[in-house]
């Protein structure tokens, strides 16, 4: 717990973790995309990577973030206006 307050606390150092998470978006997206049968650089899978990734920097601004977490994952798998 500690080390994550101090990542957190520290601008650079919060930004370079981000940055370590996202390098993991292309792969994520592939293997999105051969779960789901799309083609290499289908979009919906980058796209899906991609706000899988950030959802848990979204979620970490949230009073309750394994709550928010929960809410952005249900917004992914059931979609908007529900």
């Amino acid at each position: 717990m500690a080390f994550h307050r101090l990542v957190d606390s520290t601008p650079a150092l919060r930004e370079y973790a981000h940055q370590m998470l996202l390098r993991h978006e292309s792969a994520l997206a592939a293997a999105i995309g051969e779960a789901t049968g799309a083609p290499a650089g289908d979009l919906a899978a980058a796209g899906l990577a991609h706000f899988a990734l950030e959802a848990a920097k979204v979620a970490g601004t949230r009073e309750d973030p394994a709550s928010a977490f929960h809410e952005l994952f249900d917004l992914l798998e059931n979609g908007w206006g529900r």
